[in-house]
């Protein structure tokens, strides 16, 4: 009865974390973006399918796109807020999305 064969075949959401932040500060200022940049992630082992708009269409999908460019405009990097995994996906030759930090050693 409780035989997994039994049961569909869930694909697992990706793997979140919820952190707190100052409002006032950037990232609090983008969270808007940052919360819909991260539901449009793609599909565990299907990169090609946006977890949230199930769409055929190629992924990275419009929303996608809209979250990166308004974190973008607010000085963020988009690549510090989607996994490592996808970073050649969306920038395959672009050297800012690994560019390291800048120290704060002033």
């Amino acid at each position: 009865m409780d035989d997994p064969a039994d049961k569909p075949a869930v694909d697992p959401a990706p793997d979140v974390l919820f952190v707190c932040v100052a409002r006032s500060s950037p990232i609090g200022r983008a969270q808007d973006s940052i919360n819909e940049l991260a539901q449009h992630l793609p599909i565990p082992g299907r990169v090609t399918q946006c977890s949230f708009c199930w769409s055929p269409a190629y992924w990275p999908c419009g929303p996608f796109d809209t979250a990166v460019y308004q974190l973008e405009n607010a000085g963020l990097r988009p690549a510090d807020f989607v996994p490592g995994g996808l970073h050649q996906r969306l920038w395959p030759s672009s050297p800012a999305a690994r560019a390291p930090r800048p120290t704060e050693t002033s």
